[in-house]
């Protein structure tokens, strides 16, 4: 038994010793330790800390702590790095606790100040600006940046479909903003024949976006006659300084896909440093856009009375979704065409109603045209693609010379005076510019629009209805069918009420002249109009029925040998003939073919120069920009029909002066900016400002 109970006291030993050698030998080094901005003492959140020759590293936290936990034994070396600073390698032989300060780099210095929010610059500007920076950008709660630009103080959005929105700042609502700018790394992103930006369809990728600030307000000293309601100035990613590959996806509601691909690449000179880089954006957008299907009467369509010579009403009725004959809906076109009452055949001479042409159709009073429905006419699949490459080669460590194209194409629907459907639309935009710095550039760009298939949707569903009958043709065939067929049963409901061989209406039980009213459901009428009026409003159905019945004959197609205008069938949705119909009109140039497609293939072509300044009584700012349209629409947008061109040309130059005073607590700065347009007299635009800094 003492043999037995020395053998487990050994093996309990042995198991204990060995146990306790893999722990040593599996334990683990621990560094911990903070970094600093060697300059500031400001914390460095996110600096990289790596172990030499491993791949064993980590981050440091947003106090800039950062704790290493690694098996490799020392002594060993770390890198410690972080974008705008020197890198440091330090060489560790215990585990003591590190204090790391790092100093900055003169070449980083500018991207640093731009991707950690307002900078400097834009605190000591006098305009009121709002920033939306890198880090903003990948963290909007909205589905992308552009959206997230209307939880901006002073910022509103009008989104008239997925694919096209529209921002506008001080209360100036509107879908199509003419009177603010939009500008990405400062050429203007306006389509040259709307003169507004499409929102986003030809800006940049949310890859390639470093920062977004809006300037709300008139800003026409500063950056031109178009910025009187403000500005949306974008900057994309320099790719000497965001070099590599990236990539999102992002999906949501109403099928929504959207994928996007960067990719950038330095190359430098045999000295190590950079000398040349480009980049390249792909971007992509499908969904099925909102279907615009608001039924509602359009605003104002309430209730309509008209009098006779003698000032009394002889009509009254609701001309909104209560009116059995139909209404004008907002999203269907083409039932604006309504009947007599803008017909002579029901008005006498003066302009008030004939009551006895009335009483040949009565309870008709006024009836609307079928129309059709705008998801019938316009393409909902909104498609977006954009495509950039830029080019950038450093003549000089701080002058650059560079060059981009960008292209945009999809299909999307836009709000303006009408709905337009955007099938096919593209934008060609090309830059060259060679810039130093804070001391001078120069650009040039142009961009090029053509519409593609676009097309005019309300004009469309005119256009259609009047392939099957036009509107004099259409109201003449209802009237003849109510008086034929209609006239009779309406009377009947009210076979007491005649009219008199003076026009006057009488009720034959009374012998009383009364003021006809028409049916109005649950209307509480007068007890001399009581038999008539209440008798029309429990036979709503009966009207409702009636008219529909009207409004199917007119619809349908003159049998052969029929006198007068020769009708067709309406052109039912969904039908061959119905497609066939639609694709032959919005094929055809607006003016010159009778179609409804939108000609423009209009183009702009802009110039920009500027030059600092800086001396030891201020800093002086001059430069002086020109600007050409050529607007090419064939009619379909402006005057250029039977071979007339149109051109137009603008050009201003500025000025302006900072200095600062009082230890740089106070800026005083002046501006002044002249343009002129070849179609307006010269427009100056001064400003003047003084700003107090408290502190930092």
């Amino acid at each position: 038994m003492k043999i037995l109970y020395c053998l487990k006291k050994t093996a309990l030993l042995l198991l204990l010793f060995f146990l306790s050698l893999g722990f040593k030998l599996h334990s683990q080094t621990i560094i911990k330790g903070h970094i600093s901005d060697e300059e500031t003492g400001e914390d460095l959140i996110g600096a990289s800390i790596k172990i030499k020759d491993s791949k064993y590293g980590c981050v440091t936290d947003f106090n800039g702590d950062f704790k290493l936990n690694t098996n490799i034994n020392l002594p060993f070396s770390i890198e410690v790095s972080y974008i705008g600073y020197n890198q440091k390698i330090i060489a560790l032989k215990n585990n003591e606790s590190l204090k790391i300060e790092l100093s900055s780099t003169d070449m980083q210095l500018d991207a640093v100040e731009v991707i950690g929010g307002i900078s400097k610059k834009l605190k000591e500007s006098p305009l009121s600006i709002q920033s939306m920076d890198i880090n903003d950008i990948k963290q909007t709660s909205a589905t992308d940046f552009y959206e997230g630009l209307s939880h901006m103080k002073g910022v509103d959005m009008t989104s008239a479909s997925l694919g096209f929105r529209v921002i506008n700042t001080r209360g100036f609502n509107s879908t199509s903003p003419v009177r603010s700018l939009q500008i990405i790394d400062g050429v203007d992103n306006a389509s040259p024949g709307l003169n507004f930006a499409l929102g986003n369809f030809l800006g940049a990728s949310e890859l390639d976006l470093m920062k977004v600030e809006i300037v709300s307000g008139a800003s026409s000293a500063f950056y031109g006659p178009n910025a009187f309601n403000g500005v949306i100035s974008m900057q994309t990613k320099d790719p000497f300084l965001f070099p590599g590959f990236s990539a999102s996806i992002k999906t949501g509601s109403r099928l929504l896909n959207e994928y996007a691909i960067r990719y950038a690449e330095v190359f430098k000179d045999k000295n190590g440093n950079d000398k040349f880089a480009y980049k390249f954006n792909l971007f992509y957008m499908n969904a099925n856009d909102w279907e615009a299907t608001n039924d509602n009467s359009v605003e104002g369509s309430e209730k309509k009375i008209a009098r006779n010579e003698d000032g009394r009403i002889v009509a009254e009725w609701y001309t909104d979704d209560r009116n059995p004959g139909g209404y004008d809906a907002v999203n269907r076109y083409g039932d604006e065409n309504l009947n007599i009452i803008q017909n002579n055949v029901i008005y006498s001479p003066s302009g008030n109603i004939d009551q006895q042409a009335l009483w040949q159709i009565p309870g008709a009073l006024q009836w609307h045209r079928t129309g059709y429905w705008e998801k019938d006419i316009v393409d909902y699949n909104t498609e977006n693609l954009k495509a950039a490459l830029g080019l950038h080669y450093k003549i000089r460590d701080d002058i650059e010379l560079s060059t981009s194209s960008n292209f945009g194409t999809g299909t999307t629907v836009y709000q303006g005076d009408n709905r337009f459907s955007l099938r096919d639309i593209k934008f060609f935009q090309n830059k060259i510019e060679l810039k130093k710095e804070n001391d001078f550039f120069v650009r040039v760009y142009a961009t090029h629009e053509d519409a593609g298939n676009s097309y005019d949707a309300v004009l469309t569903a005119f256009l259609m209805q009047d392939a099957a009958a036009s509107n004099a043709r259409w109201e003449q065939l209802y009237q003849n069918y109510w008086k034929e067929n209609i006239a009779d049963k309406v009377r009947g409901l009210a076979p007491n009420i005649t009219l008199s061989n003076n026009g006057d209406w009488i009720d034959l039980l009374t012998g009383n002249v009364i003021d006809p009213h028409p049916w109005e459901p649950g209307w509480q009428v007068p007890v001399e109009w009581q038999e008539m009026y209440q008798t029309l409003g429990q036979n709503y159905d009966s009207l409702y029925l009636w008219h529909q019945q009207t409004a199917q004959c007119a619809n349908t197609a003159t049998p052969p040998g029929f006198s007068g205008e020769q009708t067709l069938d309406f052109f039912q949705p969904g039908t061959k003939r119905f497609d066939s119909l639609k694709n032959s009109i919005i094929s055809k140039a607006a003016f010159e073919e009778g179609g409804s497609k939108i000609v423009d293939k209009s183009a702009l072509y802009h110039i920009h120069a500027e030059k600092i300044f800086d001396k030891e009584y201020g800093k002086i700012t001059i430069g002086a920009n020109a600007r050409l349209y050529t607007p090419k629409s064939e009619g379909s947008l402006f005057s250029d029909t039977n071979g007339t061109k149109i051109y137009n040309l603008e050009g201003g130059i500025y000025s302006g002066f900072e200095k600062k005073l009082l230890a740089d607590h106070l800026i005083f700065k002046s501006s002044i900016r002249i343009d002129k347009n070849q179609n307006f007299d010269i427009l100056p635009s001064p400003a003047i400002s003084f700003i107090y800094n408290i502190n930092d």
